[in-house]
């Protein structure tokens, strides 16, 4: 997987279309803050804000990186929730590694749509982590007993 923006026009001209008519709010990803995140289904992104670790210069004040994207078809806060209780391996290391720098974004949308919505921002942002498996396409044939040619 590519970790980092895409340089494909098409892919953000298509993310652009995808998320008009969102509304994105944010919290800190803590789980005093479980409140704040509705119940229902959305996407979401956990993200870094560098000023916050004290990049206090331009451009790296004012800048956010993706860390991860998610997706719930039923309870954004469960999701939430997860990340704060029990991450995943990328979001775990996340965590470890800028502790309270962290903010979970997240938006309410029709359970039918948050598939694509979720794999155009990871396609897009390209956040690193969001792990994913890579496969190794293979060809078999019909099988031959050991030593025989």
């Amino acid at each position: 997987m590519r970790y980092s923006w895409t340089l494909e026009k098409q892919n953000w001209d298509n993310l652009l279309e995808l998320i008009s008519g969102t509304c994105w709010l944010r919290t800190k990803l803590d789980i005093l803050y479980q409140d704040d995140v509705p119940d229902g289904p959305g996407v979401y992104v956990i993200c870094l804000k560098l000023r916050t670790m004290n990049f206090n210069q331009y451009p790296f004040k004012d800048l956010y990186e993706i860390i991860y994207v998610g997706r719930s078809e039923h309870s954004v806060r469960a999701r939430f929730l997860r990340h704060c209780s029990s991450p995943k391996r990328g979001v775990k290391e996340a965590k470890e590694c800028f502790s309270d720098n962290l903010e979970y974004w997240y938006t309410e949308i029709n359970r039918n749509q948050v598939r694509e919505l979720e794999a155009h921002l990871i396609g897009c942002f390209g956040p690193p982590a969001n792990l994913k498996q890579e496969s190794i396409p293979a060809r078999t044939t019909e099988g031959r007993p050991a030593g025989v040619y």
